[in-house]
């Protein structure tokens, strides 16, 4: 953004002052090889593939990934 960390500082404090809070944030990013991930699961779920069905019950859930399982 092209700012000095005192002119940060100043403008935080005197946010704080003015409202008297103080928030803190920070913006996570995905690594690329997350990115990849999801990108593939996404376009699994487009395209149907690699879906479990819902289950009312942890027998059946069990059964269903011991029959698919690779």
């Amino acid at each position: 953004m092209g700012l000095d960390l005192s002119t940060v500082v100043k403008a935080s404090l005197k946010t704080f002052v003015r409202t008297q809070t103080f928030h803190v944030e920070h913006a996570p990013r995905m690594t690329p090889y997350l990115e990849d991930i999801i990108a593939h699961a996404r376009a699994d779920f487009r395209a149907g593939k690699n879906i479990s069905p819902s289950f009312d019950n942890t027998k059946d859930a069990i059964a269903w990934l011991k029959k698919h399982a690779k």
